[in-house]
């Protein structure tokens, strides 16, 4: 046997609903934090799970007030409910009591104003022998970290048969968390189905849901499915497909399909990224182009110290007359601190060794200069 409280932490009766399910145990309530001497008026769900009845807490074991006083007839009862009777479970509800402001009817599902005053509690006793005579076995389907994209739609579903034709029953669809959402609700009623009349709808969901619910020609196996629209961050956990059925004078409860839900954000459209491509090309060539014309640069300077080419022949030098003397070329190199020496190539005719050349012009030294002129005489 298993032992369960179902904490619900505020300070106020806000409107909150809370899912719990274990097998074959005793279960406690807390309504309105841990004060279990808060005077507390508790309701349980009739057999169609919709409309509600008082808990007398009288006796020392609480008891349902039947009749047509079970709503105005409200008996105080502690923050704490214990109930070990139960066989199925139910949905049970709390509100805070006071004398003048308690109103004289009881919960309704179906009503705004009652969802956000009273605290709702889905309590699901699995029962493994009663699950095999009300439902054929059909395994229950799971999607863990099953990952959409945001904004996107997701269709979740179940399906489940029952044992015998045009069985009554419930599916919920909860949100699983601390403080759970009830997102959907349809109820097969005899001759129809009944939607969103089973639980307080979570009402920042509820505009961006669809439906589709369908039945074989016996009526027995179900398949059951929601579309939620726009998916947000907000919409990741854990979802649960709650089947509910009435058999034999107890509830009999299905987790139909339990899916794990994650979104991921949108990826960023090829259109926008054109510009952070662009904007990239565009540094990554600037960085090349300073790198090549930092390399030129350097290089030039670096020529300017290095020996000149041979220069062509020197014009400017001086011929001696009777043209025994020819200047032929001349290399110099740019100034004359390192003692450069000049020199230059004659030609002669007789093979007169005496022969003298004027660099004074093509040196860009002036008369008194000492400028060693080396040649060589080639006959012609």
């Amino acid at each position: 046997m298993f032992f369960l409280v179902i904490l619900a932490f505020l300070g106020r009766i806000t409107g909150e609903t809370f899912f719990s399910h274990y097998e074959n145990g005793n279960f406690t309530l807390m309504c309105n934090g841990r004060n279990e001497k808060k005077e507390t008026v508790w309701y349980e769900a009739e057999e169609s799970l919709q409309r509600f009845q008082v808990i007398n807490c009288s006796n020392q074991q609480p008891k349902v007030v039947k009749g047509p006083n079970k709503c105005s007839d409200k008996t105080k009862c502690t923050n704490r409910l214990s109930n070990s009777a139960s066989q199925g479970g139910g949905v049970f509800a709390c509100e805070q009591f006071t004398n003048t402001g308690t109103s004289q009817t009881c919960p309704l599902l179906t009503n705004v104003t009652h969802c956000r005053h009273y605290n709702f509690f889905i309590v699901v006793i699995i029962n493994m022998a009663a699950d095999k005579e009300t439902f054929e076995t059909i395994p229950a389907k799971s999607h863990n970290n099953h990952l959409v994209v945001e904004e996107s739609n997701i269709t979740l579903s179940c399906e489940f048969k029952m044992k015998h034709s045009g069985q009554i029953f419930v599916i919920y669809w909860i949100k699983y968390t601390e403080t759970s959402k009830c997102l959907f609700s349809a109820a097969r009623e005899p001759y129809s189905f009944s939607y969103n009349t089973h639980c307080c709808i979570d009402e920042m969901i509820e505009g961006r849901l669809l439906n589709y619910t369908s039945l074989d020609s016996d009526e027995k196996h179900v398949v059951h499915s929601i579309t939620i629209l726009n998916v947000t961050d907000s919409d990741s956990g854990t979802y649960l497909c709650v089947v509910n059925a009435w058999s034999r004078n107890k509830h009999v409860w299905k987790i139909a399909s339990n899916l794990s839900i994650g979104v991921r954000n949108r990826a960023i459209p090829s259109s926008a990224s054109v510009p952070l491509y662009a904007t990239t090309g565009l540094i990554i060539g600037i960085i090349i182009i300073s790198g090549i014309a930092w390399l030129i640069y350097k290089e030039k300077i670096k020529s300017k110290g290095e020996p000149s080419a041979q220069l062509p022949r020197a014009q400017a030098a001086l011929e001696i007359s009777g043209d025994e003397c020819s200047p032929y070329a001349v290399s110099s190199c740019k100034g004359f601190q390192r003692n450069e020496v000049l020199y230059s190539l004659a030609t002669r005719s007789d093979g007169d060794p005496n022969c003298t050349v004027d660099n004074t012009a093509a040196s860009g030294k002036g008369p008194g200069d000492e400028i060693h002129t080396v040649y060589e005489v080639v006959p012609q």
